[in-house]
């Protein structure tokens, strides 16, 4: 995890988007998602272990079964957040554009 927020912060940096409480709540709100979604698929791969599959083909089937929910997961979330940089006016929206940058 700490590798994660240092790499975000380095391309947050590079790209001129400055943290303030609207961007810093977006980078915990993914960081949440990034662990639980890790927990739910490193649960899978127990289960599928536990069903006498190999740890290497359990985690290929494990990260298979799950790569499409959590893509539409990613993409919706992205898809609800954005438009709001660009609909919202003024301060707020300014704020608002960093969001699904985060």
């Amino acid at each position: 995890m700490p590798i994660t927020v240092l790499i975000t912060l380095g391309i947050l940096y590079f790209i001129g988007v400055e943290l303030h409480t609207v961007s810093l709540a977006a980078l915990i709100l993914v960081l949440g998602m990034i662990v639980d979604n890790s927990i739910v698929i490193i649960d899978n791969h127990v289960e599928k272990v536990d069903h006498r599959y190999s740890p290497w083909h359990a985690a290929i089937a494990s990260a298979k079964e799950l790569f499409n929910t959590y893509s539409n997961s990613y993409t919706g979330y992205y898809g609800n957040i954005y438009p709001l940089g660009i609909m919202v006016p003024g301060n707020a929206g300014e704020f608002l554009k960093t969001f699904p940058l985060s």
